[in-house]
């Protein structure tokens, strides 16, 4: 029943956007910091997760400057578990295309990872008790730390050195 012209959670599950306010306070201290631009190589972005009951909040993690073709994100999902209330943290890599801008949605995730992706996303899911945002959102941001490491060693494994020569 509506009771005002609007809504400012957007539907979403407060525990979830307790999740986003404790995280939107916190600096990406896992990346590195450009002191000549004043920011961390890393962007993460969010968008509301509406997948049915699971009315979360969805982070989508880049590297701030590549530009390489096929470049994947890391797309982190956390809301209250549709059969408890307990809090889910889901986590996948996804084609930036479709994430970067519109933020992930269940139905392009599934078009993405197929049926295996999809029960692996299901096998790997985390989660803790109710109300227990601190440890939930402690989780993601070290998940995002180590998906940025693991990303930056395996761009500078892909450094190629070029072959010297005389001039």
């Amino acid at each position: 029943m509506t009771t005002t012209c609007g809504s400012t959670d957007f539907g979403l599950n407060p525990q979830a956007l307790a999740v986003l306010t404790l995280l939107s306070h916190r600096a990406p201290d896992f990346a590195d910091y450009n002191d000549q631009l004043g920011n961390w190589d890393v962007t993460i972005k969010t968008f509301p997760w509406y997948q049915g009951r699971e009315r979360g909040v969805a982070f989508v993690v880049t590297h701030r400057f590549s530009s390489s073709p096929g470049q994947i994100a890391l797309c982190i999902t956390v809301g209250e578990c549709a059969s408890s209330d307990a809090i889910f943290v889901d986590e996948w890599e996804q084609d930036m295309v479709w994430v970067y801008d519109n933020g992930p949605t269940p139905e392009r995730r599934r078009e993405q990872l197929g049926e295996v992706g999809e029960q692996d996303i299901n096998d790997g899911r985390w989660s803790c008790g109710k109300g227990q945002i601190g440890k939930a959102a402690d989780r993601i941001y070290s998940r995002m730390a180590r998906w940025y490491k693991a990303q930056k060693l395996i761009n500078k494994a892909q450094l190629k050195a070029v072959k010297g020569g005389k001039a």
